[in-house]
């Protein structure tokens, strides 16, 4: 049986009007472990968990129906939420980081400037930031669900923030044989599969258990409500309902796909605020807002002067008006390493628009990562492939990328129909495209680095925004070889050859993703590219190898090749730049078959999960 709040929120006051009036309110933020929007009834009129405690929010407040997380993952999109900066400015969207990274001077997290202004903090189970995080953030970090008792006067804020972890991606990591020995609530055969899904049993009983999960939660939730309603704090309490990332169904978590990116966010408004906001209640908006709008909102109705250094907008306030936030058509989202698979994408939604950006297309999407494989549905995906019965939509997945997305959402939900191919769209891609690349030279996107050369830039004070700052000119270089990648080869060959040989290594080593984004193409620079197999570093070396072995598929030596590559793992001087070659190396066996053995590799200094995750899974 699920607990449902059945109740009137906008309950008594917690004391008298005239008090209440002077009081700053309280907020509540209540995540939902990997939840995309699309897996709730309430965005998903067709399939999706039922969850009644949040519509009897939405009916006392407001649903965002274009709320995104920034990042497709936990940390990078927690970092983002907490601190109110883009994680691709700030150096904090590696997720399981290999380098805890200061905040920028003059940005505390969120917690930390309601504390200073007299709000008691908590946090309930979990924190997961990639930065370092401030001694004055918490004034209760204990594990209570109702930490806000605790606070030192029944009249000082509070700010409460919990975690709900029953529908968590590990939720669904159970054996394929529980589709007949577990039951579930919802009916498997009634589920709507997504169309880059296959419509297997295993993966419609996957669906259900998650729903089951997420219904779990919403219990969750209302239970918390109900503890506010005893307190009688529902009068000046704002509850923002969300999922603190997309997921976490199959190529979802982690991905940057709309339903990696796009989450749940239902928000109450309590009475005392009703006459002061310009939000209907009751009613949904369609103005986008992202994870990097959660601190300034959280300051501007705190009545908090917001920080410059914030790129966020605040989207609920006495000044914010719902036609103009109506009006918001424009969203960013970033993907970069998680745990042990390197990925380097950036999104922009633009209205009904949305364009993708893969850095590193020739790698598919299905690259092995040990976490998300202990999915029963995900192998199974995999092996489905792998027998050639699946739908060209369904084994995308599983293909190489295309550098360049573009999907017209209002009829394409899913991605599956990539228009970046469709010269009528060749316009509008070109103008996405530049309105990102602008926005990612304009902020100093850090990801135009290889990890372990930034971690290096910033071991003296652990800054990347200094690192960055004093690399600005060197980023418009870097970034103006990047988009070699998407030009018409005849027109960049000339480019990139200057570029393979310029005394930058950054610039060597986009040069060389540019030639193994055009393929074949660049076959006439194979000459050029083979002089790097001797290049001073060892990701390097390990990419001009993968070039080398693209473009001779059918005489691929394996053994020179596995020589050649090893040998730069060997010479490999950090973690970062280890798991980079690893990388290149499960490419160089799953895609080329080239079955590198690599069990006299020997791991022996500080134990990286993903390095040896990556080990464990090559030498299987």
């Amino acid at each position: 049986m699920r607990t449902r709040i059945s109740f009137i929120l906008g309950g008594a006051a917690c004391c008298s009007a005239a008090t209440a009036q002077e009081l700053k309110p309280n907020i509540v933020w209540v995540m939902m472990e990997d939840v995309a929007a699309d897996y709730l009834s309430i965005y998903n009129k067709k399939g999706g968990a039922h969850t009644p405690n949040a519509e009897m929010l939405i009916k006392d407040g407001v649903q965002f129906n274009n709320a995104y997380s920034n990042a497709p993952v936990s940390s990078a999109a927690r970092s983002t939420l907490t601190s109110g900066c883009y994680a691709n400015r700030t150096a904090i969207g590696f997720h399981r980081s290999m380098q805890s990274v200061n905040l920028p001077s003059d940005v505390k997290s969120v917690s930390a400037y309601l504390r200073s202004a007299g709000y008691y903090t908590t946090n309930s189970k979990k924190q997961d930031y990639n930065y370092v995080l401030e001694d004055d953030v918490w004034d209760n970090g204990s594990a209570s669900t109702t930490a806000w008792r605790d606070r030192p006067t029944p009249t000082t804020p509070f700010f409460h923030t919990i975690t709900f972890a029953r529908c968590h991606e590990s939720c669904l990591h159970f054996k394929a044989a529980s589709v007949d020995k577990v039951p579930t609530r919802y009916n498997p055969n009634n589920v709507k599969v997504a169309p880059f899904h296959p419509n297997t049993k295993l993966m419609r009983y996957t669906y259900a258990t998650f729903y089951d999960r997420i219904n779990d939660v919403d219990a969750q939730m209302g239970e918390v409500v109900n503890e506010l309603r005893k307190d009688s704090l529902l009068n000046n309490t704002f509850i923002f309902f969300f999922g603190d990332n997309g997921g976490a169904l199959p190529a979802t978590k982690g991905y940057t796909g709309e339903q990696g990116l796009r989450v749940p966010l239902v928000v109450y408004i309590p009475p005392q605020w009703r006459d002061k906001l310009d939000l209907p209640i009751g009613s949904s908006v369609d103005g986008f807002v992202s994870f990097v709008d959660f601190a300034p909102t959280i300051l501007n109705l705190a009545g908090i002067e917001i920080p410059k250094p914030l790129d966020g907008t605040p989207f609920m306030g006495t000044d914010i008006k719902y036609s103009e936030l109506n009006s918001r058509d424009k969203v960013y989202g970033y993907g970069d390493r998680y745990d042990e698979l390197y990925a380097f994408t950036r999104t922009l939604r633009k209205g009904n628009m949305k364009y993708v950006r893969n850095f590193q297309s020739y790698n598919p999407k299905s690259l092995h990562a040990f976490y998300r494989y202990r999915m029963a549905a995900f192998t199974e995906w995999r092996e489905l492939y792998k027998e050639g019965v699946l739908t060209d939509v369904q084994s995308r997945f599983f293909e190489k990328q295309a550098p360049q997305e573009l999907y017209d959402l209002s009829i394409d939900p899913y991605e599956t129909n990539n228009l970046a191919f469709d010269l009528s769209y060749n316009t509008e891609l070109k103008k996405m495209s530049a309105m990102l690349q602008d926005q990612m030279v304009e902020i100093l996107d850090i990801g135009y680095f290889p990890e372990h050369e930034w971690i290096d830039g910033i071991k003296e004070d652990n800054s990347p925004t200094r690192f960055t700052s004093e690399n600005s000119s060197r980023i418009k270089d870097i970034a103006a070889v990047t988009e070699l990648a998407i030009t018409d080869f005849d027109k960049s060959k000339g480019k990139i050859a200057k570029a393979l040989i310029s005394k930058d290594c950054i610039i060597r080593y986009w040069a060389l993703i540019s030639c193994l984004e055009h393929g074949e193409d660049a076959a006439s620079l194979k000459e050029q590219v083979s002089k790097l197999e001797d290049d001073d570093n060892g990701y390097i070396r390990s990419k001009s190898l993968l070039f080398a072995a693209i473009n001779d598929k059918q005489n691929i030596n394996t053994e020179n090749i596995g020589s050649k590559v090893k040998e730069a793992y060997k010479m490999a001087t950090s973690d970062g730049e280890r798991l980079m070659i690893l990388n290149d190396i499960v490419y160089l066996n799953d895609v080329l078959k080239c079955d590198i053995d690599m069990n006299d590799i020997t791991y022996i200094k500080k134990q990286n999960k993903g390095i040896l995750h990556r080990l464990d899974y090559l030498n299987r």
